[in-house]
């Protein structure tokens, strides 16, 4: 795989903090093509002021697994804005399992902050 690959693939995760919240990559994508590991990642975050979760194909939707990165910050603003489940705030833990966990429909309540999360304009 080139750099520039490499790059592309990465693009998700290198507007993190600065145009989106959230950013995630299918676990296969990060360990057999890009090659990284959890110490890469965790390094990777930290320069960045970012956070990181690991899941594992049995923890989340993502058939492979999942490896979500996010701006606690930006993600903090975010839920403050929307108010989900009777005005129940999330956590950006419990927010980042929940989506990590299930696969939210289009017409789902939830699917404008998760958009938002991900800087979605679709």
């Amino acid at each position: 795989m080139s750099s520039d690959d490499a790059e592309l693939i990465l693009a998700s995760w290198s507007r993190v903090g600065k145009d989106k919240a959230v950013g995630y990559l299918p676990l296969r994508t990060v360990e057999k093509i890009l090659n990284l590991d959890r110490r890469w990642i965790e390094s990777y975050c930290t320069e960045r002021g970012l956070q990181f979760k690991v899941f594992g194909q049995d923890e989340t939707c993502i058939q492979s697994g999942a490896v979500y990165i996010w701006s606690e910050q930006q993600l903090n603003l975010l839920l403050g804005k929307h108010h989900l489940h009777r005005d129940a705030h999330l956590s950006t833990n419990e927010f980042i399992s929940l989506i990590a966990k299930r696969w939210f429909t289009e017409n789902d309540d939830m699917m404008s902050l998760i958009r938002a999360a991900f800087a979605d304009e679709d």
